[in-house]
């Protein structure tokens, strides 16, 4: 279940991914915005000069995903990495 300010599926701006089933509301409105991975990428590149922050983010995430793996835990669509969201409250 997501939190309120929650995301899902932020997994696909930093790997490849499959979904790992259907999200849906059920006693709540919601916003739901969609991001082309691809685009996310293209408008990365036109922001050099803060285009770092977002590479030790995807990098640190993808580090710890690899981590959680490494440890037998079930990843799923609605996974945070808490380290990596450290990274940007300070950055």
């Amino acid at each position: 279940m997501l939190e309120r300010k929650s995301v899902a599926v932020e997994v696909v701006l930093w790997t490849p991914w499959v979904y790992h089933g259907q999200l849906k509301s059920t006693d709540m409105e919601c916003d739901l915005i969609g991001i082309s991975a691809k685009a996310f990428q293209a408008v990365l590149t036109q922001h050099p000069g803060t285009i770092w922050l977002c590479q030790k983010y995807g990098n640190d995430f993808i580090n710890q995903l690899n981590k959680l793996e490494e440890d037998g835990e079930h990843l799923n669509d609605l996974l945070a990495v808490e380290s990596a969201i450290e990274i940007c409250k300070h950055a």
